[in-house]
């Protein structure tokens, strides 16, 4: 399995103590632009610990580059990372992934760190047609039910399964084709879930799924599968440009 962990997987990780009176607030303003909505902080104690046990047990982990960092840090400014929801975010991540012997289930060798912008370096070097040849059928979980058309397309790929997902609240206005359904993405994780299991085993799963795309991208590998946290990369096959020029799209 490979997983994404950046600012605002930060949900997962408890801030150090001189911040810890921010994290209530700055996780609720993720959900609202995650679900629309903040959940119960018992909900939100619930999905870190499926969030955070992914990223322990992930097999390579992309984590935030100098690069992101210094997107936080203002030169002209007496500023610091801790300011900011996002900054607040970002040291989270980086303490806990300092630590991650500590949280590493026993007998696991050490992940592969990696860059969490490497869903994008892989579309900017054209690497995704070398990653993707020969593997046979994929099965996908999105937002997007056009997906599987555009992977065929664009890689030649059998879809085994397009397993669809409610979409960000965020991108739902610059989304011209997206599931009908009144729920949020905590509300049907469970089912999501027995869908994916039911198609990972001996085939690549490819992962948009968010936050909680962590927690699918571990239930795939516990049912066989190999499983990629590939994120807005899904956006831009489709069409849509959901995250900055810097940001690839």
């Amino acid at each position: 399995s490979f997983v994404r962990m950046n600012d605002a997987e930060s949900n997962a990780f408890p801030y150090e103590p001189h911040l810890a009176a921010h994290f209530a607030a700055d996780a609720a303003e993720r959900e609202h632009v995650w679900w629309g909505r903040a959940v119960s902080p018992a909900e939100r104690a619930a999905l870190s610990d499926r969030v955070a046990q992914a990223a322990w047990s992930a097999d390579a982990i992309g984590i935030p580059t100098f690069a992101r960092i210094l997107r936080d840090v203002h030169l002209l400014e007496n500023d610091d990372l801790s300011t900011l929801r996002t900054g607040r975010g970002l040291l989270a991540g980086l303490a806990a992934f300092e630590r991650f012997e500590a949280f590493r289930p026993a007998g696991l060798p050490a992940p592969l760190f990696t860059s969490a912008n490497l869903h994008q370096d892989l579309q900017r070097w054209t690497l995704y047609g070398q990653l993707f040849d020969g593997i046979g059928e994929i099965a996908l979980v999105t937002c997007h039910p056009g997906l599987a058309d555009a992977m065929k397309r664009t890689f030649g790929l059998a879809v085994s399964a397009n397993v669809i997902i409610p979409p960000r609240h965020a991108s739902i206005p610059f989304m011209s084709e997206r599931p009908d359904t009144p729920h949020i993405l905590p509300e049907v994780i469970d089912d999501i879930v027995a869908q994916v299991r039911a198609h990972a085993a001996g085939r690549m799963v490819v992962v948009g799924a968010g936050y909680l795309g962590k927690w699918i991208v571990h239930q795939a590998k516990a049912a066989g599968g190999i499983a990629l946290d590939l994120g807005s990369a899904l956006d831009y096959w489709i069409g849509l440009k959901s995250r900055s020029y810097q940001d690839l799209a």
